[in-house]
């Protein structure tokens, strides 16, 4: 559905799941939040490739999570409207 997204916390996951045309998994850019492409999966998705969960309590990675929160609320707020209020 479009303005889904799948989210990869370990390096197979994402490489099963990217399309061909989205880039290989860098552990650099899993770990600075900027590994981003289409799903394979999920129709029209959105595939972001996050830090494996072995860093998950490192603050680099907490920060990155926080981040990405931040960033997929706003594009989803932007696809979707929100629900209303009550």
């Amino acid at each position: 559905m479009p303005g889904d997204f799948v989210l990869a916390f370990q390096r197979d996951a994402y490489e099963a799941l990217r399309t061909p045309e989205t880039r290989a998994y860098s552990l650099d850019a899993a770990l600075s939040g900027n590994l981003e492409g289409s799903c394979n999966a999920v129709k029209d998705s959105v595939l972001l490739g996050l830090p494996p969960t072995r860093f998950l309590e490192s603050q680099s990675s907490l920060r990155i999570l926080r981040a990405t929160v931040a960033r997929l609320h706003q594009r989803a707020s932007a696809i979707r409207p929100p629900f209303p209020a009550g």
